[in-house]
């Protein structure tokens, strides 16, 4: 959890100037879904009255006997956490629901290799396997494709700075940023579309 808020958080959403409403975010690995519950604490929370429109990106979603055994809601001191989380997960997928006046949700069961999904996003959470597991996704190819879905002055966030993957974020038109990681980790990467 302390990971996801360093960098997904912190460093994406706060760092983001987000005049923009809503703002648009879209998740490479929906997962346990993590990222998104405490994207949706975020928007309760922010000063200012932003809206997210999450979009997530999940091939293989994880089953109900796996996410009931997770206890992130838990760990959040917001009412209703569990209930959001658990429907995060039972929301259905190619779909829009709003669990929150100030936050949307669109999980696309999907394989996140290729192109974007339609629209522009202002936010994206590049949470993929490392290189050593799925190297497609750090190719520039692939980053291509991310970019193509950025508007001027989004930004990218990820725990991954090794060369090849800062490189292929370049070639796609991306300015690279080594930046202070979360405890356990010296370095993260944030790209920002110029």
């Amino acid at each position: 959890m302390g990971e996801s808020l360093h960098v997904y958080i912190q460093e994406g959403l706060g760092a983001h100037n987000a005049t923009k409403n809503p703002l648009r975010v879209l998740e490479y690995g929906f997962g346990t879904g993590l990222n998104a519950l405490l994207a949706w604490n975020w928007a309760l929370n922010a000063n200012k009255e932003v809206q997210l429109e999450y979009t997530s990106l999940e091939k293989y979603p994880l089953l109900p006997a796996e996410y009931t055994q997770l206890n992130y809601a838990s760990l959040l001191s917001r009412k209703g956490a569990e209930m959001v989380f658990r429907e995060m997960h039972e929301a259905e997928w190619d779909a829009e629901i709003a669990l929150h006046p100030r936050f949307k949700l669109r999980k696309l069961m999907r394989d996140a290799m290729g192109p974007a999904p339609e629209g522009r996003f202002d936010v994206i959470f590049y949470d993929a396997f490392a290189p050593a597991v799925q190297p497609e996704f750090w190719s520039a190819e692939q980053f291509g494709h991310v970019a193509a879905a950025m508007d001027e002055g989004s930004l990218l966030v990820t725990y991954c700075v090794q060369g090849h993957a800062r490189r292929a974020m370049e070639s796609a038109g991306l300015q690279v940023e080594k930046i202070p990681g979360p405890p356990g980790k010296r370095e993260i990467a944030r790209a920002w579309k110029i």
